[in-house]
């Protein structure tokens, strides 16, 4: 096999469904390891009690060497109500880190959030949605 066709990068290989030939390949599959702290809580000076993550998506911006995350937030009108059903009425945040376990939340002064005029919101609250990254 010529150098230029050898892969030099590591992926994540579910099954063997995508690929052409295997040749001396060993599969292995390392456990997961549960971080002992959430990366992120809703600690921002605007969140809530009420507020409760919903949909996340996670990219590396190899440009920026950032992690960028835009995530879905509800506010719950009373957090002790268990029977209460998602509003469905979220919003948009975004959040970033240079690690992957430490994350920053930047107000940027978009969306108002319960009188706090900067947040990280990126949308208002608004009618379901899934959660959004942006493709370059």
């Amino acid at each position: 096999m010529p150098q230029s066709d050898i892969c030099r990068y590591k992926f994540l290989v579910i099954d063997d469904h995508d690929l052409l030939a295997v040749e001396n390949l060993e599969r292995q599959v390392n456990p997961a390891v549960k971080h002992p702290e959430p990366v992120l809580r809703n600690d921002a000076p605007w969140n809530t009690d009420g507020d409760v993550f919903d949909s996340i998506s996670v990219v590396y911006d190899e440009s920026d060497d950032l992690f960028k995350m835009w995530y879905r937030l509800d506010t719950l009108p009373d957090p002790d109500d268990l029977s209460y059903q998602r509003s469905g009425s979220y919003k948009l945040a975004y959040a970033f880190s240079t690690d992957g376990i430490c994350w920053e939340r930047p107000e940027l002064g978009l969306v108002e959030h319960c009188g706090a005029p900067r947040t990280n919101f990126v949308t208002p609250a608004m009618g379901s949605f899934g959660a959004a990254a942006p493709i370059r």
